[in-house]
């Protein structure tokens, strides 16, 4: 017989309606969008609280929070190619700083009291936690992608950039200590029949849709679904370039589509097809990344992972890992923890793969104690260290997010849930 779901422990509304959660330092920060501009709300994260309310701050799309009570509020308004902007929030809920990227941003990280984010353009910015521009490294000219996976993540004394194949290890001034390609664990192409021209459209097809050149058309058909539902505008509220990312997830599946389906006509050339950087094809991407104090791990479109010290030496190896690319790879002290690679989830003991559990549509992986917890859409999963499923849930409203804090995760869908660690398990860093 199937477990029961652990109860809640706590609930809270909050009024706006939250639309994303933070949890960090003992504080919960929630994200609601009103007509008259961003509502942030500070909740205690042992009780929730409330502890205050500012309303008419500026239109912030993602919210970051630190443990010092800093926040980072971003916010793109029109289409990628045109200014950003980052907002600079202090414990008290006050914009101190407003900073405008020439650029759309991918990615964030807090790193010891300030912020690092990943620009389209190729740059990585670090910020004082006030907003105070400290330094810009860009990413080589010759490895940028036009519309790139571009991630940043932190860890120890170092800050970690990922674009493609190359990881790169940057100091806290800025300074590129290494990088480190990914192995060439895979040289097949994918041939199809193409229109003359065609190939330059495709290409940006397939980046639009996380895929690479030997995706066939059952992966790009999966890959399609995962993707338009998460840029959907029903599921992006206050977003203004939801429907904008939503054309162009739907443009590159119809265009890869017919591709696939097209046939040699007069006038066509026979293309083999790759994503090409510097000349060289593409046939992987790292995907996700995660960084402790002295290890490294990576998850790779072609189903891989990777762990790798802090001087980018590999430690360890794992592929054929699941279907569709790694989504999310999870660290704890010593060696992996968990790689959630759709359908799977696989999770680490002693340096080796450990067990592996089924899981049934796609969600977000998050540590919960010794334990892991998968949201999906309206349902949310609980899996042991075995990788068995302790109890499921559903919930009638759409989960927008989850976020681990200590003792317990921290669930919002229309309002805040809290759910207790098993046994009083140690929370892990997020």
């Amino acid at each position: 017989m199937k477990a029961a779901f652990p109860p809640f422990g706590k609930e809270a509304r909050v009024s706006p309606m939250p639309k994303s959660v933070c949890v960090a330092g003992g504080r919960v920060r929630t994200l609601a969008s009103a007509a008259t501009g961003a509502v942030l709300t500070d909740l205690d994260a042992s009780s929730f609280a409330f502890a205050r309310q500012v309303r008419r701050l500026p239109s912030i799309h993602r919210l970051l929070l630190n443990l010092d009570g800093f926040s980072l509020g971003y916010t793109q308004r029109q289409a990628k190619g045109n200014p950003s902007e980052l907002h600079f929030v202090d414990p008290d809920l006050r914009v101190v700083h407003t900073a405008r990227p020439v650029d759309a941003c991918t990615s964030f990280a807090p790193h010891r009291g300030r912020w690092v984010v990943a620009c389209r353009d190729g740059g990585i910015h670090c910020f004082s936690s006030a907003g105070v521009h400290l330094w810009t490294w860009e990413v080589p000219r010759d490895r940028h992608f036009e519309s790139p996976i571009f991630e940043v993540f932190a860890g120890g004394d170092l800050i970690f950039a990922s674009e493609g194949l190359y990881l790169y290890a940057i100091t806290e001034r800025g300074h590129l200590l290494w990088d480190w390609e990914l192995p060439h664990h895979h040289e097949q192409t994918h041939r199809i029949h193409l229109g003359t021209g065609g190939v330059e459209s495709n290409h940006k097809a397939l980046a639009t849709l996380g895929l690479t050149a030997s995706a066939g058309p059952d992966e790009v058909r999966q890959a399609y679904r995962r993707t338009a539902r998460l840029t959907h505008p029903d599921f992006n509220p206050g977003d203004s370039l939801a429907a904008e990312r939503f054309r162009a997830v739907r443009s590159a599946y119809e265009s890869l589509s017919a591709a696939g389906s097209q046939e040699p006509t007069q006038g066509g050339v026979e293309v083999v097809y790759s994503l090409m950087i510097n000349g060289r094809p593409v046939t992987a991407t790292i995907t996700a990344v995660a960084a402790s104090d002295n290890l490294i791990a990576l998850g790779t479109s072609e189903r891989e992972a990777y762990l790798c010290d802090f001087s980018g030496g590999v430690l360890a190896y794992h592929s054929r890992l699941g279907t569709q690319p790694v989504q999310s790879v999870l660290l704890k002290p010593g060696g992996l923890d968990a790689v959630y690679c759709y359908p799977y989830i696989h999770l680490f003991r002693d340096g080796g793969m450990a067990s592996s559990g089924h899981v049934p549509e796609y969600g977000e992986l998050i540590p919960h104690g010794d334990d892991k917890l998968l949201c999906g859409w309206k349902t949310m999963w609980l899996l042991d260290r075995d990788a068995k499923f302790v109890g499921s849930t559903t919930i009638g409203r759409k989960i927008d997010g989850a976020c681990g804090s200590r003792g317990e995760s921290v669930v919002l869908a229309g309002h805040l849930f809290s759910l207790p660690h098993r046994c009083g398990e140690t929370a892990q860093g997020r």
